[in-house]
Parts: structure tokens; sequence; C-alpha cells
């Protein structure tokens, strides 16, 4: 089968965009400070991100497990992969092994730069800026769209979800990262720990060398939502597995890093079983009809 030299091309608008320009309303209202502030988010953090891979931490092994569930689901060998989301190109090593071609897309120019730097003389790997819900490329052009990290925090997710597949060729792959609403690790986190601490927190960062995460909405998934989003996107479900099952609440995390990072690990077998739902997050794998 021959390709396409490059999926850059005229952009074809996913069904959802062409509703919109058409006056149909927007289902949510875009906040284009919040894109601004966790693009300039990940600016700053862009040197230190391949090194919280190798963290001591509940937070590294949760980067090092994301990245692992995206690699056990992943099945096109010798494809044409796109990243959303890629950051400096933390996929790319073990899929051009896998005779892939590479294209990253992020908002964040600074990631692009390092992901340049670390792998951008490969002739099968690719950077371009962009962003989820506006993708530069021409309709169905590749195998296996990933994307983690980045659907919770964009601001329309059902238009990021349409233009991914709409990028996808017929029979083509999605693997998209999910956090899970019911989380108790999540819940916790959220309407508990974080409210209770928010003046303390504030100080922290403040001494802290890690810079701040923007204040955004990080939005929740169920399995039931997904499904229907993908479906909306013109995808079927085709597997599911749940990951970061952290039982250390906040802020052991912190205190015992090491040993909520081992404790973790023991419990992702779960990923698929009756506990499956206890995990902080899922991934979904789904197919273009």
């Amino acid at each position: 089968m021959t390709r396409p030299t490059s999926p850059l091309g005229p952009r074809v608008p996913s069904s959802s965009a062409r509703q919109r320009a058409e006056g149909e309303p927007a289902v949510k209202k875009r906040t284009f400070a919040q894109a601004r502030a966790v693009t300039a988010y990940f600016d700053r953090t862009a040197e230190a991100y391949s090194a919280w891979y190798g963290d001591e931490s509940w937070l590294g092994y949760a980067f090092r497990v994301r990245k692992a569930r995206i690699l056990e689901l992943f099945d096109t060998p010798g494809g044409r992969v796109l990243d959303v989301g890629c950051g400096p190109g933390i996929m790319a090593p073990e899929l051009i092994a896998q005779n892939c071609t590479f294209w990253g897309v992020d908002a964040s120019p600074e990631m692009l730069r390092h992901g340049r730097k670390s792998h951008g003389s490969h002739r099968s790997v690719h950077f371009a800026l962009g962003t989820a819900e506006r993708l530069s490329f021409s309709s169905e052009v590749f195998d296996v769209v990933i994307c983690a990290g980045v659907i919770e925090f964009v601001d329309d997710d059902q238009l990021a979800v349409s233009e991914m597949a709409r990028v996808l060729k017929p029979g083509g792959t999605l693997i998209i990262g999910f956090p899970n609403r019911y989380s108790p690790f999540r819940l916790w986190r959220d309407f508990v720990f974080y409210p209770a601490t928010s003046p303390v927190r504030r100080l922290y960062y403040r001494l802290a060398t890690r810079p701040r995460k923007p204040h955004i909405k990080q939005r929740v998934y169920t399995e039931e939502q997904v499904s229907e989003m993908l479906k909306h996107g013109g995808c079927k479900v085709e597997d599911v597995v749940y990951c970061y099952f952290n039982v250390f609440l906040s802020p052991l995390e912190h205190l015992f890093p090491r040993l909520s990072a081992r404790v973790s690990e023991k419990l992702e077998p779960f990923g698929r079983g009756r506990l499956r739902r206890l995990g902080g997050g899922f991934m979904v794998k789904a197919s273009k009809g």
C-alpha cells in the first residue's frame, strides 16, 4: 500500500467543526484563557518533563504506566502514527523501533523544541505545532492516533475526538487516555484535600522548584460517556484498561512517594478486573468504522 509522502495538506473540517461554522451553537463555551494557561505551563516544564518519567515517585510511576498502557494497546507496527499532545516525543523511540512513522503535535513550542532536539534527526520522526481541536492534516492519513494527558484540558473535547477520528484511516486505531470520574483518590483529592489545603498549597508552590499547574478545570469521565463521544466521532470502543491504582490518598503519595509507587504497581493487574473502576484513569482503544 502506498502512503502519501506527508499527511500535511488541505484540512477538511470534521462534521463538528462544520456544524459550528454553519451556525450551530457550540456545546461548551471556548475558554481561550485556559488554553493559554495550559500552554504556558507546559512551556515552563518542557525541560524537566522527560526526566519526570524516571522519578521515584507516584507521578513518575503514573507517567510510566500511561506509556506502557499505550504500547500494550498499540497493534499497528509499521504504520503512520500521530501523537496528539506529544510533549517532547516520549512515545517516539518505541514506535520507530516498530518501523512506524511518528508525527507529534503539541500546543507548546518549548515541548516541540525539546522533541526536535532529542528525535528530530531521525527521518521517521516529525513534529508540528497545533491543538487537538484543529489538526493541520489531511483526512484519513494516519493508521493510529494516540492521545494521553490532553483530552481533559482541551476547550472542546467532542471536537477534539472528532478531529482525531477525521485524520484516521477507515479501520484505523484511536487510543485515548481519560481521568476516571469514580476514582476514590481523585474524589478525595478534588473535593476534600485540595479545598482544605488551598492556602498552604499556594505557599508551597511559591517555594517549590516546579511551576504551579494552571488553575483550570480538569474534566473527568465515565466509560459510558466516552463511548458516546467516540460513537459521535465515528469510532467504536474495542478495549478499555484502567490504571493508576493509588491507595495513598493525598498528601500521603507525596510523603511516601516510593512506597506509593510500589504499592500502585502491585495493583495494576486490577486494570481489567472487577475493581478496575477504582483506577485513577483509563485507556480506551477504539476503531474507526
